[in-house]
């Protein structure tokens, strides 16, 4: 951990090394009686979308499928995105009593749609690498997008990526993604725990909150 602040009445921003390290800090918080929630952006296939049971899948199987190092060894952290059968995405949002999410708010991954408008007192933040910091700018990845509604503006931004420029769509899915990255990281009351997918963007992060 790289503590960015901390202290009483403050808001807590933490970076975290692995997936893991967000399982830990929020439920620590979530065994204080806080709400918790993990979150991320678009950059993961939604592959458990119509499966009844999700849950119940292999954990190769499940939407995030992250390999992280722990003690010389290579081990996986899986999750599935927000279970909402039916839409039903009071599932996740609320955590009613019989869902998973009541046993457990840290067994799914809500994406902004989810969230949006939703608070909690602490969230752990999956920044993928969707959205990637280069020298001096933020860069879209976009074998890293799996936003359906974007699929015509991809596309173009995809046509520009092979002439070697940076057009209107490829800005327009920054620009998305940003806004993406806003909703998920304004849905905290007292704290953020983030890890990132690319550790170029992790750097960057960690030395602009430095910096202020």
């Amino acid at each position: 951990w790289r503590k960015i602040t901390e202290g009483n009445g403050s808001f807590k921003f933490e970076i975290a090394d692995t997936p893991k390290d967000l399982d830990e800090k929020l439920t620590f918080h979530h065994e204080e009686g806080r709400s918790v929630r993990l979150v991320a952006s678009y950059g993961r296939e939604w592959k458990t979308k119509n499966v009844n049971n999700p849950h119940d899948l292999p954990q190769e199987q499940k939407d995030f499928h992250i390999p992280y190092k722990h003690e010389g060894k290579t081990k996986y952290w899986s999750r599935i995105w927000n279970y909402t059968p039916g839409s039903k995405y009071q599932y996740y949002v609320q955590a009613p009593v019989g869902t998973k999410m009541h046993d457990n708010p840290l067994c799914e991954v809500g994406c902004p749609y989810v969230v949006r408008g939703f608070d909690y007192d602490y969230l752990g933040v999956l920044w993928l690498n969707d959205l990637i910091w280069r020298g001096d700018r933020w860069m879209v990845n976009l074998d890293g997008i799996y936003e359906s509604a974007w699929n015509i503006t991809l596309s173009n931004a995809r046509k520009e990526a092979e002439k070697g420029i940076i057009g209107p769509d490829t800005e327009e899915i920054i620009q998305n993604l940003q806004k993406g990255y806003r909703i998920l990281l304004s849905r905290a009351i007292r704290g953020i725990y983030v890890w990132f997918e690319d550790e170029e963007t992790s750097q960057h992060v960690e030395k602009m909150l430095a910096q202020s």
